[in-house]
C-alpha cells in the first residue's frame, strides 16, 4: 500500500416518538484531517422507518 489509512465510523441512533417524526432527517458533518489541518463539511440525509434506520453517510471525500 501507499502508507493511506481508512477510518469508518459506526453511529447509533435511538428515536423516542415516532408520531411527529420526519421521514428523512438531515445530519451536518464537520470532517477535521489533523494531519494536513483541511477539513470539509457534509450533509448526510438519514431516511428513517418506524423498523429501523437506514442511510448511506458519506465519512470523507
Amino acid at each position: 500500500r501507499d502508507g493511506s489509512f481508512y477510518e469508518i465510523m459506526w453511529v447509533d441512533f435511538e428515536i423516542d416518538n415516532f408520531i411527529n417524526l420526519r421521514s428523512s432527517q438531515s445530519i451536518r458533518w464537520q470532517i477535521e484531517y489533523p494531519s494536513t489541518g483541511a477539513s470539509a463539511e457534509v450533509i448526510s440525509t438519514i431516511y428513517i422507518s418506524q423498523r429501523d434506520l437506514q442511510g448511506i453517510v458519506p465519512i470523507a471525500e
